[in-house]
């Protein structure tokens, strides 16, 4: 019975990262709403963003969209908007890492975002 029971914990998780962006082919055409909040650099890194890119993992094994910080280290946001879930969308972004957060995408950090800001291009 224990096997089982690891077996149906491990199918709903792997369910559950499947809905992480929801249809990931309808989210690459859409487009980031016009009211959706432009945050500048400066002022975004001062009240605790970090800046990222949207990366689209999808060819990866249980992936979707990652962020990309600017160091090259990869977080797996648990709660992406569908908006943000467009490959190379500069953003900025608020985080902390849950405490034994499981999911399929072994790609980075398990994350769970509090605020996401598209960001300005520089010029």
């Amino acid at each position: 019975m224990e096997k089982y029971k690891n077996l149906i914990f491990v199918f709903a998780f792997a369910f559950a990262g499947g809905w992480q962006c929801g249809d990931t082919k309808e989210a690459t055409k859409s487009s980031v709403p016009a009211e959706t909040k432009i945050a500048p650099n400066i002022e975004t890194v001062a009240a605790g963003y970090m800046n990222a890119k949207v990366v689209d993992l999808t060819g990866l094994d249980g992936c979707k969209f990652v962020l990309e910080l600017e160091g090259g280290k990869q977080l797996v946001p648990t709660n992406l908007k569908p908006e943000f879930c467009r490959a190379d969308i500069e953003v900025s972004v608020k985080y902390f890492v849950p405490k034994g957060a499981v999911n399929t995408c072994m790609a980075g950090t398990i994350i769970e975002i509090t605020d996401i800001k598209i960001r300005e291009r520089r010029k």
